[in-house]
């Protein structure tokens, strides 16, 4: 009997280990011998082959193989000229901490400081392409690198203060930050400082005019070298940027703008953001701040759109959402407006905020807020008409820097 039992064990182990077998060679097949196999490129080098041409070895099978960023192409290139850019694009962060909060791509400081290498020469005209990004000498990274960072974080906290970019969710066009940024540092090289006055108006005036224009729709590489000339020529006592003398206020269809239409709809927001006096927080009746609009405030219906669904069921959804019935509003006060009318939620603000400060604190975000006005009498056409007049009216003044 033992010997049978012995026997069973044997031929069970038999098949377990066949089993076993056939789930290593399969193992083996599958995953080990792809990369026995896999062709890895590869370039012979001489003990004696300098560091320059490692360097051109990489950057050229890197532009054939997996494409690496033009930032970590001249990582490779500049690293034999004793610049280390990923150093100093980690210390520039570091040291200006809204290029993090931001999340600015490396690459426009690359290109402000081409702009400015190229320009600061003596030349007329400037570009920022790929190509002339690649260009770029090591020497020019050393002049101007510092100086570029610092006018990218001059530019984010003007932007900020004078134009309503609380967040970057706010920016419209992001490569709008290279022209800006490499006209202050060059305006800085040149007269010590950063432009002030009636200078620092003209520069929130071009901004304005190039966001309601749709200046950075296409072509922003382009868009933005012509810029940086013409702005750089402005201060300097030139004539007004293209871009400023063709705007027309006109052409700005309020009405028709949505969330789809990102850039304009967050160029309206920043410009009621931006706003004298500042709008205020709907539960607290503190000034919007960074702060606010980073942790709690969010672009919300005035008119919420499960209120309209039921009381105007003619609307479609662009006509709900148009940004004519948005505003910044912090998360609780929209969770209790919820699907309530106008009438019904503006009438439930604190009662210790007496008519005049709640119509002051509607005024603030370019809400006709009057007692007697279409907000407190549910009127949603004539809400959207006269917001509309109030926003264009603000779009002329800042466009036209009256």
């Amino acid at each position: 009997m033992a010997s049978i039992a012995g026997c069973e064990r044997s031929e069970r182990t038999s098949e377990g280990g066949d089993a076993l077998e056939d789930r290593l060679v399969a193992l083996g097949t599958t995953w080990i011998q792809p990369i026995v196999n896999y062709q890895f490129p590869w370039v012979v080098l001489g003990h004696d082959a300098p560091v320059t041409a490692v360097c051109t070895i990489f950057e050229d099978l890197n532009k054939r193989g997996v494409r690496l960023s033009v930032f970590d192409l001249l990582v490779a290139r500049f690293w034999p000229q004793g610049v280390t850019l990923r150093d100093l694009w980690e210390q520039a962060r570091a040291i200006h901490e809204e290029l993090d909060e931001f999340d600015i791509d490396p690459y426009y400081l690359l290109q402000v400081v081409t702009l400015l290498s190229t320009f600061e020469q003596g030349g007329t005209t400037a570009s920022c392409k790929k190509s002339d990004v690649l260009a770029l000498t090591g020497a020019a990274v050393r002049q101007w690198w510092d100086e570029a960072a610092s006018a990218m974080q001059e530019a984010i906290l003007r932007l900020a203060d004078d134009c309503g970019v609380l967040t970057k969710k706010w920016l419209p066009y992001e490569p709008m930050l290279v022209p800006l940024a490499a006209t202050l540092a060059s305006e800085r090289a040149r007269r010590g400082r950063y432009p002030s006055g009636i200078d620092r108006e003209r520069l929130n005036r071009w901004f304005w005019c190039s966001v309601f224009g749709q200046a950075y729709e296409q072509g922003a590489t382009s868009q933005s070298a012509k810029d940086f000339v013409e702005l750089v020529d402005w201060l300097g006592g030139g004539i007004e940027p293209s871009t400023v003398r063709a705007f027309n206020p006109e052409g700005v269809e309020l009405e028709s703008i949505g969330p789809k239409q990102t850039a304009l709809y967050r160029g309206v927001i920043a410009l009621i953001l931006s706003g004298s006096p500042h709008p205020r927080d709907f539960r607290s009746f503190n000034p919007i701040n960074r702060t606010i609009a980073k942790a709690d405030a969010d672009d919300h219906h005035i008119f919420p759109n499960a209120y309209l669904k039921q009381a105007r069921p003619d609307l479609n959804e662009a006509e709900r959402n148009v940004v004519l019935n948005r505003t910044l509003i912090d998360r609780e006060t929209n969770q209790s407006i919820h699907k309530k009318a106008p009438s019904v939620y503006v009438a439930a603000l604190p009662e210790r905020v007496d008519t005049r400060t709640r119509s002051g604190l509607l005024k603030s975000h370019l809400i006709p807020g009057a007692p007697e006005g279409p907000l407190l009498a549910d009127d949603y056409d004539e809400f959207l008409r006269q917001r509309k007049e109030l926003i264009a009216g603000r779009v002329v003044a800042v466009t036209s820097g009256s």
